[in-house]
Order: C-alpha cells, then sequence, then structure tokens
C-alpha cells in the first residue's frame, strides 16, 4: 500500500505498508513532536487492517539522504532503534520519492546507513552494541 489513506481514531494518516519479512507500516511526518505517535502507534499496530499486527515507523526525511523515524515496534512498543523498521523505512522513502536509495536512518539509538541496491538487495551496515548481559538460573 503506498499513501493509503488509514482513519485512525477519527484522523486520516497516509501510510505506505510493506512487507520486510514481517509487517511495516510507516508514516511520513513533518514534526515528531506535532504527532502524538506514542499514542497512534498502539492504534495504528492493532488496526483492524493489519489482521497480524504491524510495526508502525514515523519518518521524518531531513534531505535525500537523510531521515529520522521513531519506532513503535509490533508487540514491543517504542523501540529506540530496528534494523527492519529501518530498512522499511528506506523503501517506503524511495518508493515516495523521498530519498535516494542510499540513507543514513537517524534513530534514537544511532545511525543506521542503509542501501536498497539496484538488485533488490536492502543492505544496512553498522556496529552491534551489548546492551544487557544476564544468566539463567540452572536448578
Amino acid at each position: 500500500m503506498v499513501d493509503y489513506p488509514l482513519n485512525v481514531d477519527g484522523e486520516t494518516l497516509a501510510v505506505t505498508a510493506l512487507q520486510m519479512g514481517n509487517p511495516n507500516c510507516c508514516i511520513f511526518v513533518e514534526d515528531f513532536d506535532a504527532l502524538d505517535w506514542r499514542r497512534l502507534g498502539p492504534l495504528i499496530e492493532n488496526h483492524r487492517v493489519f489482521p497480524e499486527r504491524t510495526n508502525v515507523i514515523f519518518v521524518r526525511v531531513r534531505d535525500r539522504r537523510n531521515l529520522e523515524e521513531r519506532i513503535w515496534e509490533r508487540g514491543v512498543g517504542e523501540t529506540e532503534s530496528s534494523g527492519t523498521c529501518s530498512c522499511a523505512a528506506v523503501v517506503a522513502a524511495v518508493i515516495n520519492d523521498k530519498t535516494d536509495r542510499s540513507v543514513q536512518v537517524h534513530a534514537p539509538g544511532g545511525v543506521i546507513p542503509i542501501e536498497w541496491r539496484d538488485d533488490d538487495e536492502v543492505v544496512l551496515t553498522g556496529s552491534a552494541e551489548l546492551v544487557y548481559s544476564g544468566k539463567w538460573p540452572v536448578k
């Protein structure tokens, strides 16, 4: 779905929905502070048009090579970063002619370089960082 008018709680939002191994719904915004994305995220995630629920990515295009995102991840809620969601944001931005195919994605968790190559492979590059470690008790 490209630029689909989705009615959410009496408000119509233009969404681009796509599969990136799981369902993703992208909404392009001008200003994160002007939109209550934390309220809309779970409403869209559980909207009837997405019977298996969906990730919701709010995307602000800075320029043709940079975008910002805020993520409401399916079954999780607000998420600082997600490779899958970032890839979906880039593909949605290219489909809507908002960015080039090679983009820096800025999320609260960091910056992810992503390229949608001409052979249709979507490649993200970056480091992984351990954010938690624990031990499972053995009985």
